[in-house]
């Protein structure tokens, strides 16, 4: 009988073209588990959120993730006060601009300011995938990873994207 693997994922950042590439590698029976920085940079962080909870894959959030969750909040409070969303914050300057594009809710054309969408569709997925994605999943981040897997167990394989 052959044994589940696990693998762990860390950094995608977006990348969904590159993590379906990386799991049509493994094999079919993989255990995925996720441990930070899913979000931001890439073109893609909405389908990359999307792949993991919709096949329930375990996360551990990334500081990503926490920049997401802290200003994702304020970003759509502002826009239930009908208020501009402050665009100038550590996020915007790490990658929360393309994770915001990539939910339809940021846009820039040529060398304007960027412009926020307010799609009503699109904000309730942003919210959606703040709520259910990283709010209710462990408050544990990537950084503790060391102390929860490998204290006295064989090493897990690892796999940077």
């Amino acid at each position: 009988m052959k044994k589940d693997r696990h693998f762990v994922v860390g950094d995608v950042h977006g990348e969904y073209d590159m993590l379906l590439e990386l799991v049509e590698r493994l094999p079919k029976n993989a255990k995925l588990i996720f441990v930070g920085d899913l979000v931001d940079r890439g073109r893609k962080s909405r389908e990359v959120v999307e792949f993991v909870r919709d096949n329930a894959f375990a996360v551990v959030r990334g500081n990503h993730e926490g920049y997401m969750v802290e200003h994702g909040k304020q970003f759509l409070e502002s826009l239930e006060r009908y208020e501009e969303p402050n665009l100038n914050n550590m996020w915007m300057y790490v990658g929360g601009v393309p994770m915001l594009q990539s939910y339809g809710l940021l846009q820039r054309i040529k060398d304007e300011p960027y412009v926020v969408l307010k799609n009503s569709d699109n904000i309730e997925t942003l919210k959606r995938d703040l709520e259910h994605t990283f709010l209710h999943n462990s408050n544990i981040y990537s950084h503790h990873i060391p102390n929860l897997f490998f204290k006295g167990k064989k090493c897990l394989n690892i796999i940077n994207s």
